[in-house]
């Protein structure tokens, strides 16, 4: 049964025992602690540098966060932007409740709160003006024996196509879709964004080391048609065990290390 956002915090309220949704082990960025242990998505590389890179640019006040798991990508949004409202929605029950309580122990729960709710359902009277999404990957890949691993990251119950048909319904005039998807996936999500009426404005070819080849791509989207997307490249590490300067200046207000 999906629950709203109201019928969780009425659990919480009638919970005396809060401490199931408490990571023994959390992630400890600068500002934000995020329990990941029921989610069925752990905190990642992927989630955290697409959040960086769409804080680095956005300016919005209504923004959707599709597949939000542990909630670490509204977390971001919200704690770095104070006029910016999120809804997180996720299909998995454990990853929402433990969600909602990593908004409130991080003292955003007035700007920031989830939802168990399937993205293909999902139906808004408003529209948003930022869309954030680090959706399910592997629609190719043998799926996982962990059922809660497969909702995360398989496209059996979202997929590219769904997903960017979602995005053309609630995207508002001027807003930016912000998605991390693999790069094989590069010509599956420009085929869909053209019959969406959607375009791509950047796109950030994400690698290990600067001469690798890219596994991740970040794409800024929006409803304005351009002739060429702004392409650029972002490795992680500049040589084994040393972060590239422009990993590191991204994230730098998030990570402990740097």
């Amino acid at each position: 049964m999906l629950k709203s956002y109201l019928e969780t915090k009425k659990i919480f309220s009638k919970t005396k025992d809060l401490q199931q949704y408490k990571d023994d082990a959390p992630f400890r960025f600068k500002n934000l602690v995020v329990h990941h242990h029921l989610s069925s998505l752990k905190v990642n590389t992927d989630g955290v540098l697409l959040a960086a890179w769409a804080s680095s640019q956005v300016s919005a006040s209504n923004g959707l966060d599709i597949g939000s798991g542990s909630g670490v990508i509204s977390l971001i949004l919200a704690a770095e932007h104070p006029g910016l409202q999120m809804k997180g929605i996720d299909i998995h029950e454990s990853s929402v409740y433990q969600a909602n309580y990593n908004a409130e122990v991080n003292g955003l729960s007035s700007k920031v709160h989830f939802e168990l709710m399937d993205a293909t359902k999902f139906v808004s009277k408003v529209s948003f003006d930022l869309i954030i999404s680090n959706p399910p990957f592997f629609s190719n890949s043998t799926l996982s024996s962990s059922r809660d691993k497969q909702l995360a990251k398989h496209t059996g119950s979202l997929n590219i196509q769904s997903l960017i048909r979602k995005v053309a319904l609630l995207l508002g005039p001027s807003g930016y879709f912000y998605v991390v998807l693999p790069a094989v996936s590069q010509e599956e999500i420009s085929d869909q964004l053209v019959l969406c009426g959607l375009y791509i404005e950047e796109l950030v070819q994400v690698s290990s080391f600067p001469d690798s080849k890219p596994f991740n791509h970040m794409y800024r989207i929006s409803r304005r048609e351009v002739d060429r997307a702004d392409v650029s490249n972002l490795a992680i590490y500049e040589t084994k065990g040393v972060y590239h300067k422009k990993y590191r200046s991204l994230t730098r207000n998030l990570y402990l290390k740097f």
